[in-house]
């Protein structure tokens, strides 16, 4: 008997604490009505329904948890209809209040099943107006912490927005309009420059390969991203993947054909680079950069003879002072690899005043080009000074350093430097 009772007490008990953490859900969704809202007594209210067996797997509970976030932020997200600034802080933390306790909620909803043996759910139409009615202040409220340079915060609420708009819980028509592809993909493309800021490298990655795969606007600033982020994690066989991927994308963007062939010559593989170089030219004969940059590889190749066709079809079609500059660049390369090579202890005297006689013969060629593109350069060009230098060294080696047009460059070279 006396057993009896004390189960039956344990039972009351058990129902009366149950009751009163009901009661507690209930004053702290009344207390999201008072004006104004005390948010420390809400909260305090749901977090001991939280913790209590009786309700802490109640949807209701998370939802009215949820409720107290989205209260906080929509007030501050309608202060912009009184001309008012939204407290960003605020609108940070009401927006993740909101996210992550309906997400809780909606997990925990539609246990019961109905006559048709389909789940009940009690929350998610109301989980479902609010998440769409407050679904651009994601937008809101990671911007702002972008602008404070919170980074991590700012990749939160762009992470969130995008979460939101491919929850499964909206159906096909629902859907259309809480993922609008244009802003989702502007979206995951912010949240991947805020993971980077935040020094997230590894989830800005994945972001991206992910846009990659859409129809976003702009793709190339993803590419170029990409390959920015492998370039500086060290990872070359990525780096230069994401280059080709973008170039294939982007077969005349100047930026992934120069990467590349920047790659290649860094790493001195010419000739991967002139092939890369000609696939260009093949589809943009007329593109006269990548003629130029031709010409520089077949220069670094040792292939002079085919350095100089290439530019004097430039020359053919413009005489400007890059062209000649680049052609008498190539002669001087030349003639400098001729008297090296005229070094060689084992030639014969002669043989060494005949190499030499060849080099000062090909420096004279190189002068000739540098002399016209001397006075049509533009001398904040950052090659009229490097053309001044060879010159200067040419003239030596031609003329001797007391020859008036040594003296004059030499000259000229010390007011500049």
């Amino acid at each position: 008997m006396k057993r009896n009772f004390m189960f039956l007490a344990v039972m009351l008990l058990s129902g009366a604490m149950a009751m009163a953490q009901t009661a507690n859900v209930k004053k702290a969704n009344n207390a999201l009505l008072t004006d104004p809202v005390n948010y420390d007594e809400a909260r305090d209210l749901i977090e001991q329904a939280k913790k209590d067996p009786s309700t802490a797997t109640d949807a209701k509970t998370w939802y009215v948890a949820g409720r107290i976030g989205y209260t906080l932020a929509n007030k501050e997200w309608n202060k912009r209809y009184l001309n008012q600034t939204p407290d960003a802080d605020l609108l940070y933390v009401g927006m993740k209040e909101m996210y992550s306790n309906y997400m809780k909620a909606d997990s925990f909803d539609g246990k019961e099943i109905d006559k048709k043996g389909n789940p009940k759910y009690t929350q998610r139409k109301n989980i479902k107006g609010d998440l769409k009615e407050m679904q651009n202040c994601f937008i809101d409220a990671g911007a702002a912490k972008f602008d404070a340079r919170e980074y991590d915060k700012a990749y939160e609420m762009f992470t969130d927005y995008v979460a939101v708009a491919d929850l499964p819980i909206f159906d096909d028509k629902e859907r259309a309009k809480v993922k609008i592809d244009s802003t989702y993909n502007q979206i995951k493309y912010y949240a991947a420059i805020a993971a980077l800021r935040a020094e997230k490298s590894d989830e800005a990655l994945k972001l991206l390969q992910e846009i990659t795969t859409t129809d976003y606007k702009d793709k190339q600033a993803v590419y170029e991203l990409m390959s920015n982020v492998y370039q500086s994690q060290g990872d070359t066989v990525k780096y230069v993947q994401s280059l080709k991927d973008g170039l294939e994308a982007y077969p005349k963007s100047e930026f992934f054909i120069g990467s590349l062939v920047n790659h290649y010559v860094t790493t001195r593989n010419y000739k991967e680079a002139l092939d890369y170089v000609d696939g260009v030219i093949a589809k943009q004969p007329d593109n006269m950069e990548y003629v130029n940059l031709k010409a520089e590889l077949l220069i670094q190749l040792g292939q002079y003879d085919d350095a100089k066709a290439a530019i004097d079809n430039m020359l053919a079609k413009d005489r400007s002072a890059v062209n000649l500059y680049l052609m008498g660049k190539c002669y001087a390369i030349e003639g400098g690899n001729v008297q090296d090579a005229a070094s060689d202890p084992s030639l014969s005297n002669a043989a060494y005043d005949r190499e030499m006689a060849k080099a000062k013969k090909i420096y004279a060629e190189s002068l000739k080009y540098f002399e016209e593109a001397k006075p049509i350069m533009d001398k904040n060009d950052s090659r009229y000074a490097s053309m001044l230098q060879v010159m200067k060294t040419l003239y030596i080696q031609t003329k001797g350093s007391t020859s008036a047009e040594y003296k004059a460059i030499d000259e000229e070279l010390k007011s500049i430097q």
